[in-house]
C-alpha cells in the first residue's frame, strides 16, 4: 500500500510545477506540535490566545484549591475547596477538548485540500488525452 501512495505522489508531482509541488508539500501530515501551532494562525487566533489564558489560568487555581483542600480539616471548607479543584479541571478539560476538535478540523481540511488538487490534476490529465 505504501508504494502505491509513494507511486500516486510521484506521479502528481511530475504532473506539478514548481508551485503547486510548494503548496502540495506544505500539505503533508503536521505532527502535533505542528498542528497545535497551527490553532495560532488566521482569524481565530485571538480566540486560541484566549483559550490559552484559560487552560493557564485554570491549571493555576485547581493546583492552588488542591493544595488548599489537602490543608484544610473543616468539612465545609473540604467540600468548597474540593468542588472549587473540580469546577477549575473540567474547565481546562472543556478549552483543551475544544483545542483538539479545532486541530483536528484543520487536519481533516488540509487532506480535502490535498485531495482537490490530487483531482484536479487528475481531471486535467484526463482533458488533455
Amino acid at each position: 500500500m505504501k508504494t502505491d501512495r509513494s507511486d500516486l505522489h510521484a506521479l502528481l508531482e511530475k504532473h506539478m510545477d514548481k508551485d503547486q509541488q510548494l503548496v502540495y508539500k506544505q500539505l503533508e501530515e503536521p505532527n502535533v506540535w505542528q498542528q497545535y501551532i497551527g490553532l495560532f494562525r488566521g482569524k481565530n487566533k485571538w480566540l486560541m490566545l484566549y483559550a490559552n489564558f484559560w487552560v493557564f489560568l485554570g491549571l493555576g487555581l485547581f493546583t492552588y484549591s488542591l493544595v488548599q483542600f489537602f490543608l484544610v480539616t473543616d468539612t465545609k471548607d473540604l467540600l468548597l475547596w474540593g468542588l472549587s479543584s473540580l469546577l477549575w479541571i473540567f474547565l481546562v478539560a472543556f478549552v483543551k477538548l475544544y483545542m483538539w476538535l479545532q486541530m483536528d478540523k484543520n487536519h481533516i481540511l488540509g487532506r480535502l485540500r490535498q485531495l482537490e488538487i490530487q483531482l484536479t490534476l487528475l481531471l486535467e490529465e484526463e482533458l488533455s488525452d
